[in-house]
């Protein structure tokens, strides 16, 4: 087995865009490691340079502990499979699983050998005599996946692979493939712009955003403790909710953590607090993901009231989307600009630290500048419901949160380090 290892890989195309800046990333012998990220974050450079089909601009790649930047696609043993199959349209599944075979050289039995045991294996041992255009569009997958595990290469590289699939098919073919990467034990680079995908197959995950690497972790890690802002809207259906928080520290009382028309407040018993209160007079961004609220009764001690703009029915439960007065924060936020402080605290308050919350800025009337048009989005809380709950757009409701798992963020969008629910980044 082969272990790989990128040392601040680069790629700038020739136009001058950066498609990739920086990556240092460490996949280990027999680990599948999954590349996830939005359309353009440089996942497929990423993936097409470990190949050798891109050379990269500065950085290194390395087999094991060998510098492979200048060596062919070929003397790199890998393979490859595509979202778009990329099967030969003129031979039979078995002259496309025994291709590979036949130009190693192997010998008519050992390949005709393999090529049933694989087959079988695969659940296309019925199609062998087929052409690709005779077969659905996960036969083709499988197929296609065959054609490069039986190469048996050194690293396995996966470009998007269920993208062309139906939802149903991508289900049970993200079952199959996880069980046949376990299986064979390659070393795995798989790249997918579907959570779901990067979930359930990763050992670890790479989160990618503009060719930089946001998190990397298990994916109970990187779910659980976002680093980054980005990492916390872009994991999870639906979408964690991220808010706009102005925060009040009081001594020996509690931090009050102000949303606008209403607050989350957290007890000094609380081992959080003495991290928070640093931010006093400061907006930083709370998420609180949506199963971490529930309905309540009207006047529950901590609850929080909204209106309910609109539903999503989904079948197995239904998401109620509701107002609370608090504006939205979202990625494209992360570089701090355009946050604006409240011009005062609530009435009545005590502050710990005796400097005033910076002042606010004005906001300009098309929305551009300090004051744009982001800042001032109403925030869409979003709650879980039973299946087909009844949940009439327009009624108010009352939803407890559950702040042992409330997530934190700075301005800059990096996650604050509290001593409460884990978090992995300082101030």
């Amino acid at each position: 087995m082969t272990a790989l290892t990128l040392e601040s890989l680069t790629k700038i195309f020739p136009n001058g865009t950066v498609a990739v800046d920086g990556v240092d990333l460490a996949v280990a012998d027999g680990e599948v490691m999954v590349l996830l990220g939005p359309s353009g974050c440089g996942k497929s450079t990423l993936l097409r340079m470990i190949a050798g089909l891109e050379d990269p601009t500065e950085g290194l790649i390395r087999f094991d502990d060998e510098i492979a930047n200048d060596w062919s696609p070929r003397q790199r043993r890998v393979a490859m499979a595509f979202q778009d199959f990329a099967l030969y349209p003129h031979m039979s599944v078995r002259g496309n699983l025994s291709f590979p075979l036949k130009l190693a050289k192997h010998t008519p039995d050992a390949v005709s050998e393999r090529v049933a045991d694989l087959a079988t294996a695969l659940g296309v041992g019925d199609t062998l005599e087929r052409r690709p255009g005779q077969l659905s569009g996960g036969q083709k997958q499988r197929v296609a996946m065959g054609r490069a595990i039986i190469r048996e290469p050194k690293v396995f590289l996966l470009d998007e692979p269920l993208s062309n699939l139906d939802s149903a098919l991508r289900a049970g073919l993200r079952a199959e493939i996880s069980t046949l990467l376990r299986g064979v034990g390659v070393t795995t680079v798989y790249v997918t712009h579907d959570q779901t995908e990067a979930l359930t197959m990763a050992d670890r995950v790479t989160i990618l955003r503009d060719g930089r690497v946001q998190q990397i972790g298990a994916p109970n890690e990187v779910y659980r403790t976002p680093a980054t802002l980005f990492v916390a809207g872009f994991l999870g259906t639906p979408r964690m909710n991220l808010l706009w928080a102005t925060v009040y520290a009081y001594l020996d009382d509690r931090v009050l953590l102000d949303l606008g028309r209403q607050h989350l407040s957290l007890p000094w018993s609380d081992p959080r607090v003495r991290d928070l209160a640093r931010y006093h007079g400061e907006e930083i961004v709370v998420g609180l993901r949506a199963e971490a609220v529930s309905p309540a009764a009207p006047d529950t001690p901590g609850s929080l009231r909204g209106t309910i703009r609109y539903v999503e029915h989904l079948g197995h439960e239904t998401i109620a989307y509701l107002d609370i007065g608090a504006r939205a924060a979202g990625a494209e936020e992360q570089a701090g600009a355009g946050h604006q402080a409240p011009s005062e605290e609530p009435a009545g308050k005590r502050r710990w630290w005796r400097r005033r919350p910076e002042p606010a800025r004005t906001e300009q009337a098309d929305g551009g500048g300090d004051g744009g048009r982001h800042e001032q989005r109403v925030a869409d809380f979003a709650l879980r419901l039973a299946p087909y709950g009844t949940a009439p757009v327009g009624q108010a409701v009352s939803v407890l949160p559950d702040l042992s798992q409330l997530h934190v963020f700075d301005r800059h969008g990096m996650r604050i380090r509290t001593r409460g629910p884990g978090a992995s980044r300082t101030r």
